[in-house]
């Protein structure tokens, strides 16, 4: 079985997401993400931040995980 450590261009996380405010029109979206490994959850309160951090994961090395925002 293959060893996914922190030094691996591997990633997996849970992604949950969920209206803000279910009464209005257009409702505020939040993010988190779980990583079920470590069990460390990160949240994002737009959908632009959640894929700025996806985005830095797939242009970095994978090292920086560790730094992430």
């Amino acid at each position: 079985m293959k060893d996914h450590s922190i030094s691996s261009p591997y990633h997996a996380y849970m992604l949950r997401f969920w209206p803000e405010c279910q009464e209005a029109e257009h409702p505020h979206w939040r993010f988190t993400l779980l990583d079920p490994k470590t069990g460390k959850q990160l949240g994002f309160a737009t959908l632009e931040s959640l894929t700025k951090f996806l985005s830095f994961l797939t242009e970095t090395p994978s090292s920086i995980t560790e730094q992430a925002p």
